[in-house]
């Protein structure tokens, strides 16, 4: 988070969470005829630290079945043992549910494992763990099913901006004085949360990184049951392009990712929502921007979640109008200071202004025509952000703590001196 945005950060919806499904893992190798024996995950800390060169996963095939209130997962693992020993070895199964796992079962080579414990690493992280032993240059089928209820909680965010948090903060329930509100207008507020609340999905990929070699196979489905992937609410589940496709196939009630010889290097996941649509989410986005035009968070929002070129159109000509209307009404301090949510949407009005400019990095140039028509709105707010920070010598003030102040001043400095050198 940036520092001049630590005192604003949202507040949190209630929504739902989902941290789904983890890859089948190597453990520890308390055995017979290997080398050195790994240290015990679980005892080493946060990260996973154990690996073999022993014993490799040549496939591997995950399916996620989400509803709105379940998530059943089926995952099946060929394990190949390198050596011309049988390797017997410690697995486990990691998760990071709240509850346990529920009908929580392990087959090997089609027959159930009895003894099957849990381990714990802290409050959240969890393992199923159990002994196996890998037959000899073999390969041995491992298979896990299991389902788990959906969490309510309060902690999701959208990384920048609570979407469901600022679009409940804007109906008639949240801005009429205290008191004031309706029954028809809290009923309206609660019928919105039931329709924003998110379930974050995803599939720890990192903890098969253990295993010799690389990953030969891997297919992850996550299939919806009442929903489709109309569903999503972002643009794209979360990838490093580095070692993941950033898009997976995508049908109408499934995601579906394919990926051949890899070595995780981290987890996917993707938000969405029962409830509402992408198209319906657009649609609430754009009817609060009707009443808004100027509102910086809803045009954040709106340039955040949504890419098709006529989109990026549309959001380029609401920055643009956003930003000379603000040129005049700028304020995070001193006697222009209206309240709170004025100086938060300064202040991200300010954040917009610096990454068309000086903070710009791999993003193309601002194109000449639209540099000349925004620059006297550029030079305007940092003129009036440079006059309302306090003398030289004054470290925090009213409303900005000393990260702010001390950003703010060098900020401005900034993006006056980069006005001056477009002449």
């Amino acid at each position: 988070m940036n520092v001049a945005d630590r005192d604003l950060r949202p507040l949190f919806l209630v929504a739902v969470r989902l941290v789904t499904v983890v890859a089948f893992v190597w453990f520890a190798v308390p055995t017979v005829l290997l080398g050195d024996i790994a240290p015990h995950p679980l005892r080493g800390g946060v990260n996973f630290s154990g690996s073999t060169n022993q014993v490799r996963m040549s496939e591997e095939s995950v399916t996620l079945k989400v509803s709105a209130t379940r998530c059943a997962t089926n995952a099946v693992f060929q394990m190949k043992n390198l050596t011309a020993a049988d390797v017997k070895m410690e697995v486990g199964f990691p998760f990071a549910y709240p509850d346990d796992l529920r009908d929580f079962e392990v087959k090997v080579d089609g027959k159930p494992i009895q003894n099957v414990a849990e381990d714990t690493l802290g409050r959240r992280r969890k393992w199923k763990v159990w002994t196996m032993t890998f037959p000899a240059g073999a390969e041995t089928k491992v298979e896990v099913n299991y389902w788990n209820e959906l969490q309510a909680d309060y902690s999701w965010d959208s990384g920048f901006e609570s979407v469901p948090n600022l679009l409940l903060g804007l109906t008639p329930y949240k801005k009429k004085p205290k008191g004031q509100a309706t029954e028809a207008d809290q009923r309206e507020h609660n019928e919105l949360a039931t329709r924003l609340r998110h379930v974050d999905v995803g599939y720890i990929l990192k903890t098969g990184a253990g295993w010799a070699g690389t990953i030969g196979k891997c297919r992850i489905e996550a299939v919806f049951d009442g929903f489709s992937t109309e569903n999503l609410i972002t643009r794209f589940p979360i990838a490093n392009k580095d070692y993941l496709p950033r898009d997976p196939q995508v049908e109408r009630d499934k995601l579906v990712w394919v990926l051949t010889d890899f070595e995780p290097k981290d987890d996917i996941s993707f938000q969405m929502s029962p409830n509402i649509t992408r198209t319906e989410l657009k649609e609430l986005i754009e009817a609060n921007l009707k009443k808004r035009p100027h509102h910086s968070l809803l045009i954040r929002v709106f340039g955040a979640s949504y890419d098709s070129p006529q989109d990026i159109k549309r959001h380029e000509q609401l920055v643009d109008e956003m930003i000379a209307a603000w040129s005049t009404r700028f304020a995070v301090e001193g006697p222009d200071y209206v309240d709170r949510e004025h100086a938060q949407q300064s202040i991200r009005v300010w954040f917009t202004v610096r990454e068309l400019t000086i903070q710009r990095r791999e993003q193309p140039p601002l194109g000449d025509e639209r540099k000349k028509k925004l620059l006297p709105a550029f030079k305007e707010i940092a003129l009036r952000l440079k006059a309302q920070m306090p003398p030289e010598g004054t470290s925090r003030t009213e409303h900005l703590n000393e990260n702010q102040v001390t950003t703010f001043r060098r900020e401005s400095e900034q993006m006056l001196k980069w006005i001056d050198a477009q002449k």
